[in-house]
C-alpha cells in the first residue's frame, strides 16, 4: 500500500472520513489535517480582512471543519487505544489541552487494538 502524502491525508479526512468516528488515524493523518485546516483558516482570515467581510469566511471555515476535526481526533485517540470520550478532556482548562497535545504527538501504537488493525503494519 502506498503511503498517502500530507495533502492526500487532508483530502481523505475531508472527503471520505468527514464524520467517521470509527477506526484509527495515524499521527501523520492527524497532523496533516491540522496543518491544512490552519492554512485554510489563515487564508480565509486574510480574505476576510482584505475584502472587509466581517469574518464571514472564517466562520464558514470553522463550521465546515468542526466535525472532521473532532472525528480525526477521535480516530487518533483510537490509534492510541483510548476511547473517543477522552476528547472531553479538552474541557479541563489548560491541563486538558496540554494532555491532548501529548497524546496527539505520541507514536502510533504498533499493535492491533479494539478500534482496528495497526496502521504501522499497513505501511
Amino acid at each position: 500500500m502506498n503511503e498517502l502524502t500530507v495533502w492526500e491525508h487532508f483530502v481523505d479526512s475531508m472527503k471520505n472520513k468527514y464524520a467517521t468516528f470509527s477506526g484509527r488515524a495515524s499521527r501523520k493523518e492527524y497532523w496533516s489535517f491540522v496543518l491544512f485546516s490552519i492554512i485554510v483558516s489563515i487564508v480565509a482570515a486574510i480574505i476576510d480582512v482584505s475584502f472587509d467581510f466581517n469574518e464571514i469566511l472564517v466562520n464558514i471555515v470553522s463550521v465546515v471543519f468542526t466535525i472532521p476535526s473532532i472525528s480525526v481526533t477521535v480516530r487518533r485517540l483510537h490509534d492510541l487505544n483510548k476511547s473517543g470520550w477522552w476528547y472531553l478532556i479538552y474541557f479541563l482548562p489548560l491541563l486538558g489541552a496540554l494532555y491532548m497535545l501529548y497524546l496527539m504527538v505520541k507514536k502510533t501504537q504498533s499493535d492491533d487494538n479494539q478500534y482496528g488493525l495497526s496502521l504501522v503494519n499497513k505501511m
